[in-house]
């Protein structure tokens, strides 16, 4: 999936605004709760000071960059160096946001700016735009970034998922709240898929198959199996 310079031609429309909305009213009126779970989650696992210098991450400048790579897990990280590093030629000017606490111990790749990934919530995606002004972004293997996406979606700038992944459980989940999840799948204007089993999923949800890219494994990421993630989940 090399990365283009085009704007996106398609915007929200007034149901897609709606549903967003309602979403963003609803995660603010749980804010306060989900505030105090990340904060208790990340004292169990000693990322406080972490939690902390992401939450205080102001934008004190603008970067404009052709390309911004988020990922939010190791796993994720590490194939967001990877991306930068392939596409150091098409997109000179590249950034990789990570969320990961072993995200600082990653050595940086194809020289890429590095950053923490911004927070699932409206005020750390905007900050994430005012500190950045991309061309083009690329998130890893799923779109959990919802309103960074919508965001770009609205602003015209092109959203692509690179090596998306979803299991079984994801499809089901969706395909609850596919009323109200549509727009997170239209803010999407291409996946990267490493197989045709990902491609039907994603058609299954109501994707175009022409915003659906086969690339094979081009990031060299071990998928990891619905019951891998199961006794993952477990442990956590």
């Amino acid at each position: 999936m090399p990365p283009g310079s085009g704007k996106c031609a398609e915007r929200p429309c007034w149901a897609d605004w709606a549903a967003y909305l309602a979403y963003a009213g609803w995660q603010a009126v749980a804010s306060p709760v989900l505030v105090v779970r990340s904060v208790l989650r990340a004292g169990r696992r000693g990322q406080r000071g972490l939690l902390l210098r992401r939450a205080l991450l102001l934008p004190w400048r603008r970067t404009p960059v052709d390309l911004l790579i988020v990922g939010n897990w190791t796993g994720e990280t590490r194939a967001a160096w990877l991306a930068a590093e392939q596409t150091a030629q098409p997109a000179p000017s590249r950034a990789v946001l990570a969320g990961t606490r072993d995200a600082g111990a990653l050595p940086p790749r194809g020289g890429a700016a590095a950053g923490w990934a911004p927070f699932a919530s409206l005020p750390s995606a905007l900050f994430c735009l005012a500190r950045y002004t991309p061309r083009r972004v690329w998130l890893i293997r799923r779109n959990e970034q919802h309103h960074l996406a919508f965001w770009c979606w609205a602003l015209g700038i092109p959203v692509e998922v690179v090596d998306a992944f979803l299991t079984e459980e994801d499809e089901r989940r969706i395909s609850r709240w596919r009323p109200w999840d549509r727009w997170r799948m239209r803010a999407v204007r291409r996946w990267g898929v490493p197989d045709r089993e990902q491609a039907d999923r994603l058609v299954r949800l109501g994707v175009p198959p022409e915003r659906i890219v086969l690339v094979g494994p081009s990031l060299g990421c071990a998928v990891p199996s619905d019951e891998e993630l199961a006794e993952l989940r477990s442990v956590l």
